[in-house]
């Protein structure tokens, strides 16, 4: 009876007064404290909050107020080897810069993620009696910054790996998933895949992926948009697919296309994600256009930026590829031996580091808090 007056009494009271909202300025100072292992969660709850995430002045401060790292793994191969460097913007000073070299040999990074881990595969040229001999590849899971790492059970070694994927559904406990296209010896008419489970510890042979036109995955890193893992292929489309359902999909690339292609024959695509959505830029050495899947299901593509390079970049580096975007207005660039930071809203660029070699790399985008993971 008491509860049902207060009832009747807050009803005469007159009408409820509107929840209070927090001021804008507020949130990204709430934000930059929350612990790593739940930001991913904070960008999904609304564009603002994801808009806010992946701005360059909210990654460095977070980083600084919760001690965790962001930037690539940059890999090369020099004379049969692979060589790994770490590079990033912003980065605590009382930080050590992740390495993997506390590994019990030699590997390549297939795949990373922004939990903190990577893929290593061991790939060594042995001396035999009868002479020298790829040795059966090893597979191992890696933290870096904590140098926790673990071996695990062999895929089918006999087909030839395409890509890998590094995917971790959970931190805590840790629970992630690896998937593997290869290609069988004998064809190449159809992509083999299978799945490494973290809970049961073992590789699972999924259905056979019929890519259309013999189209094969283009180098780099796979891009983990809505539970599904992307590529682009050598057919102008972008493969998709699914962790969860284990099903797979060709997304075709914007029918516009960007504006500046007339008089400009060499443009090159790269696939990316832009404010958690799947993106595109098309670029070279005079200009860049940004495109983001505003609907994933219904593969619904909007153009969000037009940058044309500044003749001070062009004049001080004449040939840079892009390799990587960093942060919603930054870019990871590669000018020959240098790597450089480019801000294209206010036109700044500052160099990072330079390579002894000039060979092909690959930027593994990597994340990582300083928490032992337990694996």
């Amino acid at each position: 009876m008491e509860i049902a007056k207060n009832a009747n009494d807050s009803t005469k009271a007159g009408p409820k007064k509107e929840k209070e909202s927090l001021p804008y300025d507020l949130i990204p100072e709430i934000l930059t404290r929350v612990p790593f292992e739940y930001l991913h969660t904070c960008r999904l709850v609304c564009k603002d909050w994801e808009s806010i995430i992946h701005e360059s002045s909210f990654m460095q401060l977070h980083s600084e107020r919760t001690r965790t790292i962001s930037g690539f793994f940059i890999q090369r191969i020099v004379s049969n080897r692979f060589r790994k460097s770490f590079i990033s913007l912003y980065q605590s000073p009382n930080i050590l810069q992740p390495s993997i070299d506390f590994l019990p040999e030699d590997v390549r990074i297939m795949a990373s993620s922004r939990h903190g881990l990577l893929c290593c595969v061991s790939e060594q040229i042995q001396e035999g009696r009868i002479g020298k001999y790829w040795q059966i590849p090893r597979y191992y899971i890696c933290k870096p910054v904590t140098k926790e790492w673990r071996q695990i059970p062999n895929p089918k070694t006999r087909y030839f790996t395409e890509r890998v994927a590094l995917v971790v559904q959970s931190s805590k406990p840790l629970h992630y998933k690896l998937v593997r296209f290869s290609w069988p010896r004998h064809t190449m008419s159809y992509l083999q895949c299978e799945i490494f489970n973290s809970d049961s510890w073992t590789w699972k042979r999924s259905e056979n992926i019929p890519l259309p036109d013999l189209a094969l995955l283009l180098p780099g890193p796979g891009v983990l948009i809505q539970g599904e893992i992307h590529w682009l292929t050598t057919e102008n489309s972008i493969f998709a697919f699914n962790t969860d359902s284990e099903s797979w999909r060709m997304i075709a690339l914007p029918r516009e296309g960007p504006n500046y292609l007339n008089g400009h024959d060499r443009v090159y695509v790269d696939i990316t994600e832009f404010k958690g959505k799947l993106a595109l830029i098309y670029s070279n050495n005079v200009w860049m256009e940004l495109w983001a899947m505003e609907n994933h299901s219904e593969e619904i593509w909007e153009r969000k930026q037009a940058v044309s390079f500044s003749r001070a970049l062009q004049t001080e580096y004449p040939f840079f590829s892009l390799l990587a975007l960093y942060a919603t207005e930054i870019l990871l660039l590669n000018c020959a031996y240098d790597f450089i930071w480019y801000n294209f809203e206010n036109d700044t660029y500052t160099d990072e580091m330079k390579w002894d070699y000039l060979t092909p790399q690959t930027a593994l985008p990597f994340e990582s808090d300083l928490v032992p993971c337990n694996m």
